[in-house]
């Protein structure tokens, strides 16, 4: 009787264990594959950003995989980034959301942060009805005509004021400034902000030159730049690698006066004066979007997992930026219980209450874009001193 009741219970406790084993079984499978694309410069001179669109996706992708993937609805899924490099162009663009929209099939894309590669693949992504979270400055990135592109960064129409601003208050002594960016739509319209910031702060601008992407070889526009003789020299959408040889080259011709650049012009402090050289670095001053230094609770946790990750600080603002846009999107799909572009993207436009790492996920731009799809974050004025950056000021 004794050995009846032993099998009896032996047998149950294998029914039990046969039965969990299934259902842990089933629960690992429920868990689907949600593939998310990145496009961005992963190569050339804005490399840098596109690495930072990578590791920001990347650490977001991995805290959300590890706790079994984003609900929605009745499933689970975890997140498979797929990254193309667009080399900040806009034709590698165009091929990159082809790939991720028809071969790989993917329903939202991270990046670029090139205005050129947006506005050549948004030909694509809006009519297909795949959502873009990206960081450009152009104004015809955002539209009415275009529901599903979210920017997700303030560009230079919101930034430039602050900036320019900041100089007028701090730095009275310039009355004259020389402009310079990329010969193409990206440093058209970051230019064309600063320029009116400038004016509106009455500092002149005595000339504003161009350069085409690719340029290693500064000293023809430096030369007219010098016969000018400016109070401030100021980087307008260029990305870092040539922001720093063009402050090396400055120096090298003797320019003396403040250079100064747009937020972004310096994502890497190190490698920034690497390239522009320690003695020819010190005091070049620039806006950023974060406070690797921050003291907020969501921020510091960041930057430990930032460091222990990658092992080296984080101080430029993309890969917040994007693991913020990573996490949001997973935040709103769960929200609006669905995959769905149309649910998804209007419940992206109403979720204030999420808060990431560079504070709330907040749209708004209605006034200036006809459309709520840009986002609103800080903005703090960065030095280098010593080579390394130093925060002076937080201006919104």
């Amino acid at each position: 009787m004794k050995d009846r009741s032993s099998s009896k219970a032996k047998g149950f406790v294998a029914i039990v264990l046969t039965s969990l084993l299934i259902f842990g079984l089933y629960a690992l499978a429920a868990a689907e594959t949600f593939k998310i694309g990145i496009i961005g410069p992963l190569s050339g001179p804005a490399s840098v950003w596109g690495q930072q669109i990578v590791r920001g996706a990347e650490m977001a992708s991995e805290e959300i995989n590890a706790k079994g993937g984003f609900p929605v609805g009745n499933e689970k899924y975890t997140i498979k980034l797929i990254p193309y490099d667009d080399k900040y162009k806009g034709p590698e663009g165009l091929t990159a959301a082809n790939k991720l929209v028809f071969d790989d099939k993917v329903k939202v894309i991270l990046g670029s942060i090139s205005s050129a590669s947006i506005l050549a693949f948004q030909v694509v992504t809006e009519p297909n009805k795949v959502l873009v979270l990206c960081n450009s400055f152009s104004h015809q990135v955002l539209d009415t005509k275009k529901p599903y592109t979210f920017r997700i960064l303030m560009t230079s129409l919101e930034k430039a004021p602050l900036e320019v601003g900041w100089v007028a208050k701090n730095k009275p002594n310039i009355k004259n400034a020389v402009t310079w960016a990329p010969n193409d739509v990206s440093g058209w319209d970051v230019t064309k902000h600063y320029l009116k910031a400038f004016k509106d702060n009455n500092i002149n601008v005595l000339l504003s030159e161009y350069y085409e992407r690719g340029t290693r070889d500064f000293y023809p526009i430096l030369t007219r730049i010098k016969a000018k003789n400016p109070d401030l020299l100021y980087s307008c959408g260029s990305p870092p690698g040539d922001v720093g040889l063009m402050v090396k080259q400055a120096r090298e011709m003797g320019i003396k006066c403040m250079i100064m650049g747009h937020a972004g012009s310096v994502e890497d402090p190190e490698k920034f004066v690497g390239i522009a050289g320690k003695k020819n670095a010190e005091d070049y001053t620039y806006g950023t979007d974060f406070n690797f230094e921050s003291k907020e609770p969501k921020a510091v946790q960041f930057i430990e997992k930032y460091v222990k990750k990658y092992s080296r600080p984080c101080y430029g603002y993309v890969d917040p930026c994007f693991y913020d846009a990573t996490m949001a999107y997973a935040y709103a799909a769960h929200k609006a219980g669905s995959l769905d572009a149309d649910k998804v993207q209007e419940m992206l436009k109403r979720i204030p209450e999420y808060e990431g790492v560079m504070g709330a996920f907040k749209f708004s731009g209605k006034e200036d874009y006809g459309t709520d799809q840009q986002r609103l974050t800080t903005c703090f004025i960065a030095q280098i001193k010593d080579g390394k950056q130093v925060i002076l000021s937080q201006v919104r």
